[in-house]
């Protein structure tokens, strides 16, 4: 009876090593193919944060925040506002990488931008993705706009269906007098 409780703890520990194996070798196999890169949206100024949708290559959508997931080489990268928001700009953030001198002492650290943008002020881009980071949509406030169309305004115009009501009636009422007489 003994023997059947190691056989199956030494079954069970064996497991648990092939699982905890691929665990461990999985990022690294992903990193040939890709990059772990996560989406988040702000609002300029701090008010908010991860409001509304990020598209990637036109086929992935996230709503935010997305954690980091395997994105290989450049896409299509779209920002969709929340309602009453609108787009500002878009930014990357990165690793810290040090500069190391030839004497041994660390230089100035510098932050490492692994995403760059086409246009970062479109909504719609492409981003070039180099190294693991992060995608940020920034927005604002709308502006509240109103809607509907300003048109130069015409007196003669305004009055006209007034003075068409008021030659039909004067029109009406000289018919009704020569009528009677």
């Amino acid at each position: 009876m003994l023997r059947k409780f190691r056989l199956v703890s030494v079954l069970l520990v064996a497991a648990l090593m092939v699982v905890a194996g691929s665990v461990v070798l999985t990022p690294k196999a992903n990193a040939a193919n890709g990059f772990m890169v996560g989406f988040q949206s702000k609002e300029e100024g701090g008010g908010s944060t991860n409001l509304g949708i990020i598209s990637f290559s036109g086929t992935l959508r996230f709503s935010l925040p997305r954690a980091p997931s395997l994105v290989g080489g450049s896409g299509v990268v779209e920002y969709f506002p929340a309602p009453g928001y609108e787009f500002v700009r878009w930014e990357s953030a990165g690793l810290l990488v040090i500069a190391v001198t030839v004497g041994g002492r660390a230089g100035a650290a510098a932050p490492a931008t692994p995403i760059t943008f086409d246009d970062p002020k479109s909504a719609r881009t492409t981003a070039k993705i180099e190294g693991d980071g992060v995608i940020i949509a920034v927005y604002q406030r709308g502006r509240g706009y109103v809607g509907g169309v300003v048109l130069p305004t015409n007196t003669f115009m305004t009055l006209a269906p007034y003075l068409a009501v008021i030659g039909l009636v004067a029109t009406t009422a000289v018919a009704i007098k020569k009528r009677r007489n």
